[in-house]
């Protein structure tokens, strides 16, 4: 049974950088037999369009997950809506 990595992006006004970061997992791991990996990214109510950004690459990628929270309830809260 392959080891399961969860990668939690917390996503506030990261429009220009979060694909990015999504993009440097994947190429990390996609060659990577021995785990299984899901990316969780978290969009904290930010006033960019990092949503669409991360949406389209979950669309693209079902490893990739989002939740949007309906305002933005800070760093703490981003990081534990990965673990819950």
């Amino acid at each position: 049974m392959k080891e399961k990595i969860s990668f939690c992006i917390p996503c506030y006004q990261s429009e220009k950088t979060a694909e990015t970061v999504i993009n440097e997992i994947i190429g990390l791991f996609e060659n990577q037999q021995q785990y299984d990996y899901e990316i969780i990214c978290v969009v904290d109510g930010s006033p960019d369009k990092v949503f669409d950004v991360v949406k389209k690459r979950a669309l693209e990628n079902s490893r990739i997950t989002v939740a949007e929270l309906s305002k933005n309830f800070g760093q703490a809260v981003r990081r534990h809506s990965c673990m819950g």
